[in-house]
This record gives C-alpha cells, sequence and structure tokens, in this order.
C-alpha cells in the first residue's frame, strides 16, 4: 500500500458516508423514531461512531483492511436498518448506493483540495472548511436531487435476490478499482503518482455512481412496467367477470320471463291439485331467479351479483345502497375495477373476523354538490398500515400484491377524482369522490 500519499481524512469519509445515508432516509418510508427532528440524534451517533471507527482502524492492512471496510459498510447498513420502515433487501441495496455517493463526493473533494496544496504548497484550516462544505453541499444536493427524480411519482421497489447481488457486484468492483493504487500499487492499473491515484479514484467512483444510478433507474422503470401490466390484467379480469355475470343474468331473466308465459298455460290444468303443486314450485323457482340487487346501473348489478354467492358462503352482512345511474358516465372497465376490486379487499378482510356476527360490508353510492361519492366500508381484524396512502398488504410476498388498490386509484385519478384510506379499530373505509360532469358534457 502506498505510504507517501496522504489519504483522505478518516472523518471527512465518515460525514460523506453519513450523509449518504441521509439522502435515502430523507426520501424514503421512516419508522416512527427516525421521523422529524429525531434522525438528528441517530445521525451524530453514527456520524461519532463511524468516525472512531475509520480513526482505529486507518493503519490496517490487506485483508484486515478489506474486513475493516465491510464493517463500514456494515455500520452504515444498520443506521439505514434503524431509520427505514423497509424490507432488509431493499435496505442493502440503499446501502450499497449511499456507500458509492460518499466515496465520489470525498474523493472529489480530497482531490480538489490536494490540487490546491501541490501547486500552494499550504492547506489553511478555512479553506479546507470552505472547499468541504461546497463540495459535499452540492454533491450530496445533486445525489439527493437524481434519487428523488428516480423516485417521483413512483412507489418504493422491492429488490429482488438478483437486484441486490448486481447492487453489491457493482459497489464492490467500484470500490475496489477506486483504491487499486492504494492496496496494490504495482499492478499495471495502479497509478505511480499522487495526482494519479486521485485521479483514477475520483474518475472510478463517478462511473459507479452513474452506472448505480441508471441500473436503480431501470429496476424501476421494469417495476413500473410489470405493475402497470398486473394492473391491466385485473381490468381484463374483472371486466371478463362482469360479462360472465352479465350473461349469467340474461339467462336468468330469460328464464324468468319465460316462466312467467308457462304460468298461464299451467293455469289451463284440469286437475286443480296437481295444478296448484305445479304453480307453487315454478312461483319459488321464480324468486330464486328474480335479480337480488337493482341499482339503476346493469355493470353495478351484475358486479353485486357476482359477489353475492362468496359473501353468503363467508357469512357476511352485506348492506347496500347505491344510486346506480349516478355512474353513466363512466366506462365499464372503470365501474368493474373500482368496484371489483373494492368489494374484493372488502370481502376478504370481512371473512377473516372470528365473530360470524361482526362480518360486515357496506357500500353507499351516492351524490353530493355535484360530486360521486363511493364509500366502501368493512369490518376487521387487523387494523391496516397505510403506505404513500394506499393500505400496505398483509401477504408474505408484498411483491405480488397490491395491485387492486392501485388499479383503483388509477380509475379514479381518470376521472380527477380522490380517493383516501381510513383505518380504525375494527373497520377499515374507503372514500371515494369523483366531480359529476355537467348535464349535456
Amino acid at each position: 500500500m502506498l505510504t507517501n500519499i496522504q489519504d483522505i481524512p478518516r472523518t471527512y469519509t465518515a460525514l460523506a458516508e453519513c450523509l449518504g445515508c441521509l439522502i435515502y432516509i430523507v426520501l424514503l418510508p421512516r419508522k416512527s423514531r427516525a421521523r422529524g427532528w429525531k434522525i438528528l440524534p441517530a445521525a451524530l451517533v453514527f456520524l461519532v461512531s463511524q468516525s472512531a471507527f475509520l480513526l482505529l482502524t486507518r493503519r490496517t492492512r490487506g485483508i484486515v483492511w478489506v474486513l475493516c471496510m465491510l464493517a463500514a459498510f456494515a455500520l452504515m447498513y444498520a443506521f439505514l436498518f434503524a431509520c427505514l420502515d423497509m424490507d432488509g433487501p431493499d435496505i442493502l441495496c440503499r446501502a450499497a448506493k449511499a456507500v458509492l455517493i460518499a466515496e465520489a463526493a470525498a474523493s472529489l473533494e480530497w482531490q480538489i483540495s490536494s490540487w490546491f496544496f501541490w501547486y500552494t504548497g499550504t492547506r489553511p484550516w478555512y479553506r479546507e472548511i470552505i472547499l468541504l462544505v461546497l463540495i459535499y453541499g452540492g454533491f450530496f444536493f445533486l445525489g439527493g436531487y437524481l434519487e428523488y427524480r428516480v423516485l417521483k411519482d413512483r412507489s418504493p421497489v422491492r429488490m429482488t435476490g438478483v437486484d441486490v447481488l448486481m447492487a453489491c457486484l457493482v459497489t464492490g468492483l467500484t470500490f475496489a478499482l477506486s483504491n487499486l493504487s492504494f492496496y496494490a500499487p504495482g499492478t499495471p492499473f495502479s497509478a505511480k503518482d499522487a495526482p494519479g491515484v486521485f485521479i483514477i479514484r475520483t474518475l472510478v467512483d463517478l462511473v459507479g455512481m452513474g452506472i448505480m444510478f441508471g441500473l436503480t433507474s431501470r429496476l424501476y422503470d421494469l417495476a413500473a412496467e410489470r405493475e402497470l401490466s398486473e394492473i391491466r390484467s385485473l381490468f381484463k379480469s374483472h371486466y371478463d367477470s362482469y360479462r360472465s355475470y352479465q350473461d349469467s343474468l340474461d339467462l336468468i331473466n330469460m328464464k324468468y320471463h319465460d316462466l312467467k308465459h308457462q304460468l298461464d298455460g299451467l293455469r289451463g290444468e284440469e286437475d286443480p291439485d296437481r295444478r296448484r303443486e305445479w304453480i307453487e314450485a315454478m312461483e319459488e323457482e321464480l324468486t330464486a331467479y328474480k335479480p337480488k340487487y337493482l341499482t339503476g346501473s346493469p355493470v353495478l348489478d351484475a358486479i353485486l351479483d357476482g359477489k353475492r354467492v362468496r359473501m353468503q358462503n363467508a357469512g357476511i352482512n352485506f348492506t347496500c345502497v347505491a344510486d346506480g345511474s349516478l355512474l353513466d358516465f363512466m366506462h365499464v372497465t372503470d365501474i368493474c375495477s373500482i368496484f371489483g376490486n373494492a368489494l374484493d379487499n372488502a370481502v376478504e378482510a370481512a371473512a377473516s373476523v372470528p365473530e360470524k356476527d361482526r362480518r360486515l360490508v357496506h357500500l353507499s353510492v351516492s351524490s353530493k354538490r355535484s360530486f360521486l361519492l363511493i364509500h366502501v366500508g368493512n369490518s376487521c381484524t387487523v387494523r391496516p398500515s397505510l403506505e404513500d396512502g394506499l393500505p400496505v398488504t398483509t401477504k408474505k410476498d408484498r411483491r405480488l400484491h397490491g395491485y387492486g388498490v392501485k388499479s383503483i386509484r388509477m380509475a379514479v385519478r381518470k376521472y380527477q377524482g380522490t380517493l383516501s384510506f381510513q383505518p380504525g379499530d375494527g373497520r377499515f373505509d374507503l372514500q371515494i369522490m369523483i366531480p359529476l360532469p355537467e348535464e349535456g358534457a
């Protein structure tokens, strides 16, 4: 390892790593203990601990140095894990990005500072502070802005094992190549003088950071495409269900009217006892075939009739007060998406309630002050938490669920509407408000 080159001060590195972690703590969902000003004590504890650890291990060499760098990375991961309300693999990827941002910032600042030293022969403390504030401030502001642009209008991506492996691989290779001249100065790719060492280090760190940003941005794009595909599949599934319900209802209505006509013929039966039994049997059959819901919207009627059997089997008490005629301005697929997904989620939650008399689902469709109001309420056992304004699924694999509420949000936004979820003790409510079109529009 080169010993005649003054390396980056360990406190500068620790500060850069702390700021790199804070980028993600500010932009991503946090645990309650790390919200607001509560993050400052945690950041101070990490900064002091990381500085002390890097200072104590500054003279290590070889494999021991590598292990110490891994331990420093572990401290960054622990800091993020204590603050972010995310899964371990997701935090690991953010820690890897924070390392690259910190390495690039520290390397760039120290290269510029060293350039002034080499050409002037002096390194006054005030210039060090000014350079540190200007370069770190600008660099981490830019890094935070780039990360904000990646995250803007996107739900947090849950990293797979391959994503974590790629992030760690890019970070490891970048760190190894940028420090090659320090721990292996005799290779064909190592610089022989101090300026060359710092130039290689800075350029490699910047390139690695760019590759990592490009990689994660692509992951978000792929996740968005996958999410859109899933939502479209849900749209199609609910529309196909509606068509199936509608076909069944058409057959039921045909049967209903046929039976009514057959009653007139049966009244001519000469045997009074047989005629009476036959008529009573057919009237009972008519009652079974009679449509249950008549809201004024054939689409909503079909959806409700399709859900009726499932709710009856689950022992759910369903109440409905709906003016379906208010939905005439909406496309069939949007009605299917909103009510199909909302009722599916409500029924699933209510069915999990142990006490059958508390399994409740309520639907209302009304208007107020030129707005369409849709309310779906249900009983539940666990109070759902919200993330990005949407309820977090309680299923184990969160990557494969949650598209239903997103498809509802997409359909509501299509009509410039708003939706809100209101979790309570033993109850969960969905409220949708959509402006009604003016007459003749």
